[in-house]
């Protein structure tokens, strides 16, 4: 076990210990303890001597290593202990054990009898002043939290598991693309690859395309079977391999046993149970079948659909390697480029450089009248766009229009799943857009503007194929980045975080959505909008704990900063935006979204609060609209319909809004500090107000804008 989660074990026995008042230990499914217990003086330790502790440890857990659940043991005559078991996947890996209590009106009986047992009063006396007597539901209770306690260990453990089994596959992923860029990988490789990640599969094969609808399965890795599949041959829609090839969809089936198809894997030895099926398409037809199965009653779509989705793309990347080797040598050359691409493009650590790169190589290929590559910012609501042969209006057109058909419409929220679609620009060209994605995610586009000759199957293909590399290279880079961020040790902290302060993990998550609306509403200056988001939840947390475990300056200089604003110890304007921004957040949110109350902090920045408030209102607006019939008449300032201010008290109050003085207004209308003031007078009447702040805060809070004054 990793030290970090010795030290988290620790922490969790300590708070439940406290939780229920008892005295608890962890231990290996051996009974070797692996936290140190959490009192002293000790139960445990006054009962028995350090030996034989140790030995009754290891006798408990080799006595009930089949249960389920925790259990209320008597350890001695009249004097309980909790055991329970903490299990992964059904396997008991470690125990939790927990007393010592006694039933209700027994302590005194029990005392007596240990007097007479140890012959040392004084010794007995010692024990029970530390063993509490609890009616029948009091214990049900600490025995439920004992469970609770366990529940709390096995998500973490859980969650360090599948992160470690993710990073491992990104370190897989990563070598296996350098070995096909090299040209030095085969189907097999892969195969073999695939089937040590995922020990609940017993065999996985791949069948290849011969001839017009035959299929020979040249590749089978059934390291427990003496016989082989390899060599066997099956017709388009025979068996569940022919079904998927014709298909062309990707198949799990959990209950073969019984299923009459399963006789073509019985006839060779084979008796799988669980099944699964992906097509290989490419050149719009199914050139091969990968599959694999286990001899067990397994849920293969819950387990291996992500990473089987993956796995069948590097083997279509494979299989089109073959393909492009038996064209001319045009062909040939333009597979060596993709071989190269596919390495230069991992190495890269920069979207636009993965950007440019697939740009050259597909105006090298295409001839056509232009050729643009989108992709979305992960670090913010932004797009890069690269692109020959369009003017600067067709360039801000295009990158408008395909990001709101795509990455803000909800509607095509997997469309990366499609085939290439063809598309009508504003000027009436038309172009090819092809996902560039990897798993469940898009980053962006390839776009190929088409002529009137159209493309060769060859030729999109490469250009598919491009895309993958492109989706799987921006998706290294960006895990990269988490990983330089800390990503793993944040996400695992915020999740512990909503097991602890469930509370303040829903407002935290709540700051969290604010700040990103408004980072992409505001252009009042550059936040960085992932470090804010994350520093919402660590704001409860001591300075030397983060620092110790998230290896992140910039969100630790947010947090220790904002404790010193929050604490009046440093002014809101003297604070660096992005602080000024999450304690502008907070603030709403602790006062219970009243924004007076902002207009009330010390230093406040109020060009930075009019674009705050200006979000708030607009994103109330927009809700409004939907309601709206009746729409005010062109040109018509709203402020003036609403509240009937005068012309000049317009102007003072549109004023007022962009952060000016009396002074400054007076300057900019050519009227006397004095007159100034008058028309202030004025407006506070009118809104039914005291004083300029609130002011501001009524117009926003009636919906409008500084625009709705002009």
């Amino acid at each position: 076990m990793l030290a970090a989660d010795l030290e988290y074990f620790q922490d969790v026995q300590n708070a439940y210990a406290a939780l229920t008042n008892l005295h608890c230990i962890i231990t290996d499914k051996q009974g070797n303890p692996i936290t140190q217990l959490n009192n002293d003086p000790n139960v445990f330790h006054l009962v028995y001597d350090q030996e034989t502790f140790k030995e009754v440890l290891n006798q408990w857990t080799r006595d009930f290593s089949k249960i389920n659940s925790a259990i209320v043991y008597d350890a001695l005559p009249g004097v309980k202990v909790i055991i329970c078991p903490i299990s992964i996947q059904g396997e008991i890996e470690f125990f939790i054990f927990a007393g010592c209590l006694l039933e209700s009106t027994s302590k005194n009986t029990v005392q007596t009898y240990f007097e007479k047992i140890l012959q040392n009063p004084e010794k007995a006396n010692a024990i029970f002043t530390l063993i509490q007597e609890y009616s029948p539901d009091e214990i049900q209770a600490k025995l439920r939290k004992i469970n609770k306690m366990a529940e709390v260990l096995i998500e973490h453990l859980a969650t360090q598991n599948m992160k470690a089994h993710l990073v491992e596959q990104e370190e897989n992923l990563g070598e296996l693309l350098h070995l096909i860029a090299d040209g030095n990988i085969k189907v097999t490789a892969v195969l073999e690859r695939f089937l040590h990640e995922n020990t609940k599969l017993d065999f996985v094969g791949y069948a290849r395309k011969k001839g017009h609808d035959q299929f020979v399965i040249d590749e089978c890795i059934l390291p427990e079977v003496s016989s082989t599949l390899k060599g066997t041959v099956f017709s388009m829609g025979e068996g569940t391999l022919g079904q998927a090839a014709a298909t062309r969809i990707v198949r799990f089936w959990d209950h073969m046993d019984m299923d009459p198809r399963n006789l073509f894997f019985q006839q060779k030895g084979i008796y799988p149970k669980s099944l699964f099926c992906f097509p290989i398409i490419l050149e719009k037809e199914v050139i091969g079948i990968f599959f694999g199965g286990s001899s067990q009653f397994v849920r293969l779509e819950n387990d291996i659909s992500r990473v089987g989705k993956l796995t069948s793309s590097l083997i279509k990347v494979i299989e089109g390697n073959r393909f492009w080797q038996k064209q001319s040598k045009n062909n040939l050359m333009k597979m060596t480029a993709l071989n190269e691409i596919f390495q230069v493009m991992t190495d890269v650590e920069d979207v636009k450089r993965i950007l440019l790169i697939m740009l050259d190589l597909s105006i090298n290929l295409i001839r056509g009248p232009f050729v643009a590559v989108i992709a979305k910012q992960s670090s913010r609501n932004s797009y890069e766009m690269v692109s020959r042969g369009l003017t600067a209006d067709q360039i801000e057109n295009y990158s408008s229009d395909i990001s709101n058909r795509y990455f803000h419409n909800k509607q095509n929220k997997r469309f990366y799943h499609q085939q290439p679609v063809e598309h009508i620009t504003s000027w009436s060209s038309k172009v090819l857009e092809i996902p560039i994605a990897y798993r469940t995610e898009c980053f962006g586009f390839l776009s190929i503007g088409l002529s009137e000759q159209m493309l060769k199957e060859d030729e999109l293909s490469f250009l598919m194929s491009l895309t993958i590399a492109g989706g799987v290279s921006m998706h290294l880079l960006e895990a990269t980045t988490k990983v330089k961020m800390g990503q793993t040790v944040i996400d695992l902290l915020i999740e512990h975080q909503e097991y602890i302060d469930p509370d303040h993990f829903k407002q935290a998550t709540k700051a969290r959505e604010l700040i990103k609306g408004f980072s992409g509403f505001s252009t009042y200056g550059k936040i960085n909008t992932i470090a804010v988001k994350y520093s919402c939840y660590f704001i409860k947390y001591d300075e030397q704990f983060l620092t110790n475990k998230i290896k992140n300056d910039l969100i630790i200089d947010i947090v220790r900063e904002y404790k010193l604003v929050a604490d009046s110890k440093l002014e809101f304007s003297q604070a660096s935006l992005n602080v000024q921004v999450l304690s502008l957040v907070w603030t709403y949110i602790n006062e219970d979204e009243n924004i007076d109350f902002l207009l009330k902090i010390n230093g406040m920045n109020l060009p930075l609060l009019n674009e705050f408030l200006a979000y708030l209102s607009h994103t109330t607006v927009v809700e409004s609209e939907i309601m709206v019939t009746n729409k005010p008449t062109a040109n018509e300032p709203k402020i003036s319909k609403h509240l009937k201010l005068s012309k000049r008290e317009i102007e003072v109050m549109e004023l007022v809004l962009k952060g000016n003085n009396n002074r400054e207004i007076a300057e900019r209308l050519y009227i006397s500090e004095h007159t100034v003031k008058n028309h202030m007078t004025n407006i506070f009447q009118k809104l039914a107000v005291n004083d300029r702040s609130q002011a501001i805060a009524k117009i926003y809070q009636m919906g409008l804008e500084p625009e709705d004054v002009s």
